[in-house]
């Protein structure tokens, strides 16, 4: 039984230490963070379909994290990450992230900003706010010299090659048909002989 009682002591402390590491580590040192944006695709072109994915990676999973909708105010596009820090961490490094469709731009150089805010799950206090930025450029395809393709466009078939083939088959199929009547009209003398 001294035994047992021990046993449930060390392991109370243990967990009481545990949960002031954590309840230090998420006010104290709390918000270790990492914000990327990344634009797809890497390069994109007045035919393509543009994306932008805006991830961020947290030391906690129990955070929590709100990403805005895109708003955009000419060449520029915005969006608010809001997380949430709680009193208590529990400490799994975890990653969340949003995608956004910004469809087909016109010829021009772009950026989307991000504003990262930290906040108190508890008290609502604006604990840390960063700006994140990442530039990217649409790009025309070229009409004269150097061009690339355009989607969806395919070459036409030389229209020769396939009337060769038909012919060819015409005339082996004709000559085989012949050949096959030729020996039928034979047939029937013979079965005649045979029968005599």
């Amino acid at each position: 039984m001294l035994k047992r009682t021990g046993l449930i002591v060390s392991l109370v402390l243990i967990a009481i230490s545990t949960l002031a590491f954590n309840i230090g580590m998420g006010k104290a040192g709390y918000y270790y963070y990492d914000c990327g944006i990344y634009v797809r695709p890497e390069y994109p072109t007045v035919v393509d379909e543009v994306n932008v994915t805006v991830g961020v990676s947290l030391p906690c999973i129990n955070y929590v994290v709100n990403f805005s909708t895109l708003s955009q105010s000419g060449r520029d596009f915005f969006i608010t990450v809001d997380i949430y820090v709680p009193w208590i961490c529990l400490p799994v490094v975890c990653d969340r992230s949003e995608a956004y469709l910004l469809g087909k731009l016109p010829a021009d150089s772009y950026s989307v900003n991000v504003d990262l805010r930290v906040w108190d799950y508890e008290t609502g206090l604006l604990l840390e706010q960063d700006f994140y930025s990442e530039s990217f450029s649409v790009t025309s395809i070229s009409v004269g010299g150097y061009s690339s393709q355009i989607r969806g466009f395919t070459e036409g078939k030389p229209l020769t090659l396939y009337l060769t083939l038909v012919a060819v088959s015409t005339i082996a199929f004709t000559m085989a048909n012949r050949k096959t009547h030729k020996r039928r009209a034979h047939l029937p003398n013979e079965r005649a002989r045979k029968q005599l």
